[in-house]
């Protein structure tokens, strides 16, 4: 293996020597995934308009992303828990921590 790059699940890149390249990034289209540039900001002119009026936008794309909206990061910054787990903690509202008696 010459080149390797895991970010997540279902989002890395890798080549062998003397193979192709495998790229997979779930969410991207197959076209996208195979013209990109992974490893550079793409950029990219766009026309957007607000309040009725028409402005030219410079953007930066990445293709690859190691931001993960799906897993909780446990205190020790190993382990990860689903969203909605019993055991993430929460933040307890006013009412809950001086309930009324």
């Amino acid at each position: 293996m010459t080149h390797c790059v895991g970010l997540r699940s279902k989002l890395y890149w890798y080549k062998v020597k003397g193979e192709k390249e495998k790229k997979k990034a779930k969410g991207i289209t197959k076209t996208v995934i195979n013209k990109a540039l992974h490893f550079k900001y793409r950029k990219m002119n766009v026309m957007r308009s607000m309040r009725h009026q028409l402005y030219t936008i410079e953007m930066n794309k990445v293709a690859l992303d190691a931001s993960d909206d799906k897993r909780y990061i446990c205190e020790d910054g190993l382990n990860t828990l689903a969203w909605g787990h019993h055991q993430i903690p929460r933040k307890r509202t006013q009412d809950e921590a001086f309930p009324e008696t």
